[in-house]
């Protein structure tokens, strides 16, 4: 068991490799005990600010403070917690999450990135890189925090993955997947995963052009994109054959229309639909899959 109190002395690390620990919480308190000691190397030390004990020392460097107080600051203990090998990743998953406390807050793909092995983020920046789902996304989901790659990770997780392995929550299966994709997929998968994203984003960015992956509405409104949205969009089509997506785009005014009428929330199904969207309770995740799904055969059957 791990101790996760959050202490300004404790320091905690993944030392799965022996070679290189990662540091899990405490990294802005390293880098700055390392730049305040710095000048033993040559170097320009940070200088204390804003004490509030031992106020008389504001402004010294660590060459300025008293030898006494300094011996006592270099026989100070700092308590470290290591996460050995064999450690769970989803264990080390939720220890990040809850030391997420101090300075910029991770995301939790920033996190799935850290902890998670290499070939599972590299499958996934690949597709998010891909230009066809920039352009449908217009550009507007950010690569700074990771949040494209969580994107890419929701699709593989509801195209390949499989739906029916959600069990209590969205992180836990998006982790799932992360593992999933390190175990299973290897270099040809990539390269098919990638050419199935890239037809499947094609295809629903030719109907729904400036509203892809938004909820519709009457007004006309262009919305922001909507993960569950993307979600339920990228799933259908990747169950499609390339004759059925092109009889989807053939007939995209219909499939937009019924869509518009599945988010107005003013009928009985287009409320179930929205509440099935926007919930994260587990016994209606699945719905919001069905309604799309029926809204396809529907058009179909049109075709």
């Amino acid at each position: 068991m791990v101790d996760v109190t959050h202490s300004p002395s404790r320091l905690y690390f993944d030392a799965s490799d022996d070679e290189k620990w990662l540091v899990i919480d405490g990294l802005q308190r390293l880098y700055s005990i390392y730049k305040f000691m710095d000048n033993l190397n040559g170097n320009e030390s940070l200088t204390l600010q804003g004490l509030e004990f031992l106020k008389e020392y504001n402004g010294y460097k660590s060459e300025d403070i008293p030898r006494p107080l300094m011996r006592r600051i270099n026989e100070t203990n700092v308590t470290a917690y290591l996460l050995r090998p064999g450690t769970p990743l989803n264990v080390k998953y939720n220890i990040f999450k809850r030391l997420n406390t101090g300075g910029m807050e991770l995301t939790p793909q920033e996190i799935r990135h850290a902890i998670y092995p290499a070939k599972s983020s590299d499958l996934l920046k690949s597709l998010a890189e891909d230009s066809v789902f920039v352009k449908s996304t217009s550009n507007s989901v950010p690569t700074t925090r990771m949040l494209d790659q969580e994107f890419s990770l929701r699709y593989v997780a509801v195209a390949y993955y499989g739906i029916e392995h959600l069990r209590d929550d969205s992180d836990q299966f998006l982790n799932d997947t992360m593992q999933w994709i390190s175990d299973t997929i290897d270099f040809d998968e990539r390269e098919k995963n990638c050419r199935s994203f890239h037809e499947e984003v094609d295809c629903a960015y030719k109907i729904f052009k400036q509203y892809c992956f938004r909820k519709l509405g009457r007004d006309n409104r262009r919305r922001p994109v909507n993960k569950a949205v993307f979600e339920v969009w990228m799933r259908a089509l990747h169950e499609l054959n390339a004759e059925q997506r092109k009889l989807l785009v053939n007939r995209a005014d219909e499939v937009r229309d019924e869509f518009t009428n599945l988010c107005d929330s003013k009928t009985d199904e287009s409320r179930l639909f929205v509440q099935a969207l926007g919930s994260g309770d587990r016994s209606y995740y699945p719905r919001r899959f069905t309604y799309i799904n029926k809204l396809i055969s529907k058009v179909l059957q049109h075709a």
